[in-house]
């Protein structure tokens, strides 16, 4: 498993990368003359070939978790995810003990997708509330 750092940096680093190179190519390209429809033709073949690299890229991004959650669980993780948050963070988080992986991915990617970071970056929120708990067999997450 990757860190967390390398994990965002796949994620926001070298697919914004890919994304910016793509629309970079597709801008020299519509400045082409007309007569050199060959090259235009090639700048296309190598487009088609950034975007087939950004979409495994995502794939690749989709199964990489970090290595707290592997090693020491869901609580651990979003403790963790908290911690980089830019705003304040009230935690409310039992421990939930280990739980089946697809639960404890699925619960993460969910964390890491809804914030801490997401809210303060798309929403301008000052604060936020994360709380995590197991009740009758269930994980239930908030973050507001």
């Amino acid at each position: 498993m990757l860190p967390i750092q390398e994990e965002r940096d796949l994620h926001d680093g070298t697919q914004q990368r890919l994304v910016t190179l793509g629309v970079q190519l597709r801008a020299v390209q519509a400045g082409l003359p007309l007569e050199l429809e060959d090259l235009s033709a090639e700048l296309n073949h190598v487009v088609a070939g950034l975007t087939t690299a950004q979409d495994e890229l995502r794939e690749l991004a989709r199964g990489v978790h970090p290595a707290i959650l592997s090693k020491s669980g869901l609580s651990p993780a979003i403790r963790s995810l908290a911690r980089r948050s830019p705003a304040p963070v009230d935690l409310e988080v039992q421990p939930v003990g280990r739980l089946p992986q697809p639960v404890e991915v699925a619960t993460y990617s969910a964390a890491s997708e809804a914030g801490p970071t997401q809210p303060t970056k798309h929403a301008n929120a000052s604060d936020l509330n994360v709380c995590l708990e197991l009740r009758d067999g269930t994980v239930r997450l908030v973050i507001a």
